[in-house]
């Protein structure tokens, strides 16, 4: 609904060579939706095992927060790696596409676990919920986009999409209190903005030598985000072969 809103408005309050750069800015952002498509096919199943079971509440804050790093990480990779692809992948004539993909690609991690959220809606066969905060947060990309477009073009796209993305996180993070009391690590999330802010300021300065220093840095820090995922990963395989 959100993709199809912002294209539309794009079309009708720009042209539609504006819309096909906002569609190669979308192509990397849609890397991570397309992930979190395979992740949700076995996450349906598990919220609904899970739902009742003693300590829901850390198997849910547990996917939740393990989520957003995985996610997070992805986006964040992406970011460093691209002024090294960019023209490769793309070329120059859509070089314009650039500058909207920081704010596309952190859209899909908070659409992500969104969606994480809205599973437990549909575990808890509340299907209306899930309906209610997805139209609302879609009007409220709208209407930003509406009130920006005339103002910074393409940007209010892109920045609505972020702030309903956000939007639908909180109001579905509020929403499942009623049914399950989840641990989330704000710390971590600011502290992974303020990392993300940084890199995405090097992004757009696109100095080679600084890029340099932002991937190998970036790639450091995301092995210590996903330590503890990595070594239960490890710790699963090690376990089925000896069985």
């Amino acid at each position: 609904m959100i993709n199809v809103s912002d294209r539309t408005i794009i079309s009708v309050m720009i042209d539609a060579s504006a819309n096909g750069i906002y569609a190669v800015s979308a192509k990397f952002s849609n890397i991570l939706a397309s992930i979190y498509q395979i992740f949700n096919m076995s996450w349906q199943e598990s919220a609904s095992i899970h739902i009742n079971s003693e300590g829901k509440e850390e198997f849910f804050s547990g996917v939740l927060n393990n989520t957003y790093k995985i996610f997070f990480s992805i986006c964040l990779l992406l970011i460093v790696v691209m002024p090294f692809v960019f023209n490769i992948l793309i070329g120059k004539d859509y070089l314009d596409a650039k500058q909207y993909i920081p704010i596309l690609l952190l859209s899909n991690v908070y659409s992500a676990v969104a969606n994480v959220l809205g599973g437990i809606y549909i575990a808890k066969k509340d299907t209306k919920s899930v309906a209610k905060t997805t139209i609302i947060s879609s009007i409220v990309n709208i209407v930003i986009n509406l009130v920006l477009i005339k103002f910074i073009g393409l940007y209010a796209a892109a920045i609505s999409t972020l702030i309903s993305c956000i939007f639908l996180y909180i109001y579905r993070l509020i929403g499942v209190k009623k049914y399950i009391k989840l641990n989330v690590e704000y710390m971590f999330i600011v502290i992974s903005l303020i990392i993300y802010t940084i890199s995405v300021y090097l992004y757009y300065i696109n100095d080679f030598k600084l890029n340099i220093i932002n991937l190998i840095t970036c790639i450091i820090l995301v092995y210590i985000f996903n330590l503890n995922i990595i070594k239960k990963g490890f710790n699963k395989i090690f376990k089925r072969r000896k069985k």
